[in-house]
């Protein structure tokens, strides 16, 4: 990092300049926002000027002023694009957001945020980082299914998608780990009251349970609940209630 440019009092405006915007208040917005930050930075020593306890304390800044976390996460977008630019310029050496995405997802901007604003960040953050694929104590013969599964010709792509899901799960829950699949599914379905959910836990469940079960003959294949197929069913052909505003825009558009 460069300690003289960064303290530059002038960083900001000369990002917002070389940027072209559709409305002609929108650079002053920016220039609010970063500004704001970079009262923050200037603070601090030149060496802790962009660094991660910086950005934090400028997000519990703007969460207490601004009160709503989408405002707080537009304004974290607006410095993450900031931050890029002046890695683009040789003006810094890394952007610390995009350093903390390598570890916890491309798309983790958000989650970041609201990590940097929990009582514990270093914890939450932590909390971030993905699991490994088919991580689990059940993931070996997950991970063999699918390539069988692939290797017959099927694409499998969603069913993959959903053992993964329930190995994340497995994966956060060691508790869990060695007790019977049924305990495990059961489990699984606690996590939420949806009965789309209860259906995917069931589904995966028995998929799991025939792959165990080409290895183990003992272990029994789970059985199908018909009753949650049936309250999932009801509820995607549950008809649709329009509103008062829905049926007078209809009415208008039948005129």
């Amino acid at each position: 990092m460069k300690p003289s440019p960064n303290a530059d009092p002038e960083m900001p405006r000369r990002y917002v300049q070389q940027l072209r915007f559709r409305s002609p208040t929108t650079p002053m917005s920016y220039l609010s926002i970063l500004n704001g930050f970079w009262r923050v930075a200037l603070k601090q020593p030149a060496p802790e000027m962009l660094s991660i306890e910086v950005i934090q304390e400028w997000v519990c800044a703007l969460k207490a002023r601004l009160g709503t976390l989408q405002r707080v996460f537009e304004y974290a977008r607006v410095l993450d694009h900031f931050l890029d630019w002046m890695v683009s310029t040789g003006t810094l050496l890394a952007n610390p957001l995009a350093q903390l995405r390598k570890q916890y997802g491309r798309r983790a901007t958000r989650r970041i945020v609201r990590a940097l604003l929990s009582p514990n960040p270093a914890d939450a953050l932590q909390a971030l980082r993905p699991f490994p694929r088919f991580g689990s104590f059940l993931g070996p013969p997950m991970r063999d299914h699918v390539a069988l599964m692939k290797a017959m010709g099927r694409r499998y792509q969603t069913e993959e998608a959903s053992l993964l899901r329930f190995d994340r799960f497995l994966q956060s829950r060691p508790d869990l780990s060695g007790r019977p699949l049924k305990i495990l599914v059961r489990e699984w379905t606690k996590a939420s009251s949806a009965p789309s959910h209860a259906l995917l836990c069931q589904q995966v469940g028995r998929t799991v349970s025939k792959a165990l079960n080409r290895l183990d003959p003992t272990i029994a294949v789970i059985r199908c609940d018909r009753r949650i197929h049936r309250q999932a069913l009801q509820l995607r052909r549950r008809p649709h209630i329009y509103t008062e505003d829905e049926v007078k825009a209809l009415c208008r558009l039948s005129l």
